[in-house]
C-alpha cells in the first residue's frame, strides 16, 4: 500500500487493496451464488441428496406408472434402470461443468506483454496507475 498527500496530510492508499478485495468478492459470488440458487433444484446434484433415494425412487416409480407400466414388468424394471442412468449422466455433467469453471477461474491471466518505448531498445512495462517503468 502506498501513501500520498493531501493538504499537507499523509493518507494511506487503500486503492489497490480494495481492488484485489473487490476482485475476490466477485469471484465468490460468481462460483458461489449459482451453486446456492441452483443446488437446491431438483435434478440438480445437491437437489437430489437432499431429497434422497427414497424420494427419487417414488418420482422415478410415478414416472414409470405414469406411463402405463406395471411394477415386476421387465418393461417397469428397464424404465426404472434408464432413469436412474439418465439422473447419473446428468449429475456426471455438471461435475464436468463445475471442474472446467473452477479450473477457468483459477487460471492466472497472462502477463501484460513488455511495450517497446520511444527510444529504440528501450522496453516499458505498465505498473499501474497509468505509470510506465522504462529500461
Amino acid at each position: 500500500m502506498g501513501t500520498f498527500t493531501y493538504a499537507g496530510m499523509d493518507f494511506v492508499d487503500f486503492g489497490e487493496r480494495l481492488e484485489i478485495e473487490m476482485r475476490i468478492s466477485g469471484l465468490f459470488l460468481l462460483l458461489v451464488l449459482p451453486t446456492t440458487v441452483l443446488g437446491g433444484c431438483a435434478g440438480s446434484i445437491v437437489g437430489d441428496a437432499i431429497a434422497g433415494p427414497e424420494k427419487l425412487a417414488q418420482q422415478d416409480d410415478a414416472y414409470c406408472t405414469s406411463i402405463g407400466l406395471s411394477f415386476g414388468s421387465p418393461d417397469y424394471a428397464k424404465c426404472r434402470m434408464m432413469r436412474d442412468r439418465a439422473r447419473q449422466a446428468h449429475h456426471d455433467r455438471m461435475l464436468g461443468v463445475a471442474a472446467t469453471g473452477l479450473a477457468i477461474a483459477a487460471t492466472p491471466p497472462p502477463a501484460p506483454a513488455p511495450v517497446q518505448g520511444p527510444l529504440s531498445g528501450t522496453v516499458c512495462r505498465p505498473m499501474g496507475g497509468g505509470d510506465l517503468l522504462c529500461n
